[in-house]
């Protein structure tokens, strides 16, 4: 495995902490030697030591694993995927070592649930087998990596489509809060919005490949590729074709490829197609739950998004859609988290 620490030598403190107290010392190179691969990649202020080469490397390894901060380290495995990250502790070099041996220890693991996974086959009988390995598998996700871990999360949210679990419910929501606050940043950061581009096509991709043949998949992974590389720099214009692209890509796995509504798909159509018009977002929910044939939560579920986009800014009509969740199912713990949503619509609105 590769332990890469992102630092700022010349200019973060917990950066020079986390070097002198535990990478620098004998107990922890030696702790770690037989697992890790040690790599520094550097930010420092002063960059008259590095060569234009190592600076556009740096910048582009930033980018490619989303480094907010300093000193961030993770673990890599041989493909170059995160399987953990941590940073700065106040701690011994031991317990340090101990530290990273745990995350060790849930890859192993890890692996051996992806192997049996792999092994059985792609049939409805197989899917309760798969649906707790892969719970197995996210439960071993340690807290701050979910975002290294799309595929397999997309995979468990399409496994658990029929038979929701307390896992599933929590990483949708923790998934709906990530969109959100992504979506705020977008338009500042351009590497944040193709990150964010390349992972809303990844699920859609992920969505199809479970509805078509592999030939059409290998069709889509190169149709991925080509839009990555043609993306515009400017930021109104990237936004504008992923929000296109991602209307488009909904429209045509919803009538070519799903043998059965997908809920996550109509969501995903939903969200992009919003404009500024309240009561037109409004209808866009209210029309999924008219077409599909939803369960009781999985109606809670998009009431609670009417609620939150489309009327964010309508108090009276946000209250309106509470009391209808109510009357659906008053004790649902949907339909408590809407409330705290609602009172929170009304204290910006200065409700009375």
């Amino acid at each position: 495995y590769v332990l890469a620490d992102f630092t700022g030598t010349d200019w973060c403190h917990f950066c020079v902490k986390l070097h002198e107290e535990i990478f620098a010392d004998p107990v922890f190179k030696e702790g770690v030697a037989e697992d890790f691969v040690l790599l520094m990649v550097d930010y420092p202020k002063d960059k008259s030591q590095q060569s234009a080469e190592v600076i556009a490397q740096n910048e582009e390894l930033k980018a490619k694993y989303a480094i907010k901060g300093y000193p961030t380290v993770l673990l890599l495995d041989a493909r170059g995927k995160v399987f953990a990250a941590t940073g700065y502790r106040k701690t011994s070099p031991a317990e340090y070592v101990r530290h990273l041996k745990k995350y060790v220890r849930a890859k192993e693991e890890m692996n051996a649930l992806i192997a049996r996974a792999e092994e059985l086959e792609d049939v409805i009988e197989s899917r309760d087998e798969k649906l707790k390995l892969y719970g197995e598998l996210i439960q071993l996700v340690s807290n701050g990596s979910e975002q290294y871990f799309d595929d397999e999360i997309n995979e468990f949210l399409y496994l658990s489509q029929e038979r929701e679990t307390p896992l599933s419910q929590m990483l949708l929501q923790r998934r709906r809060h990530m969109e959100i606050h992504e979506q705020g940043r977008m338009k500042k950061d351009v590497s944040v919005m193709r990150r964010y581009y390349d992972r809303e096509v990844r699920f859609l991709k992920g969505r199809m490949s479970h509805y078509c043949t592999p030939e059409e998949q290998k069709e889509a992974d190169e149709e991925r590729v080509a839009v990555l590389n043609s993306l515009p720099d400017e930021q109104e214009a990237l936004y504008e074709q992923l929000r296109e692209d991602a209307i488009a890509a909904c429209h045509r796995y919803i009538e070519t490829y799903t043998r059965k509504p997908d809920l996550d798909i109509y969501l995903r159509r939903a969200y992009w197609m919003q404009g500024e018009d309240v009561g037109r977002n409004a209808q866009l929910y209210d029309e999924i739950i008219t077409e599909l044939s939803l369960k009781k939560e999985e109606q809670l579920r998009v009431m609670a998004i009417k609620m939150r986009i489309a009327y964010a800014e309508d108090y009276p009509q946000a209250l309106a859609t509470y009391e209808e969740m109510v009357a659906l199912d008053e004790r649902s713990m949907t339909t408590k988290n809407a409330r705290m949503v609602l009172l929170k619509i009304k204290k910006a609105h200065g409700e009375q």
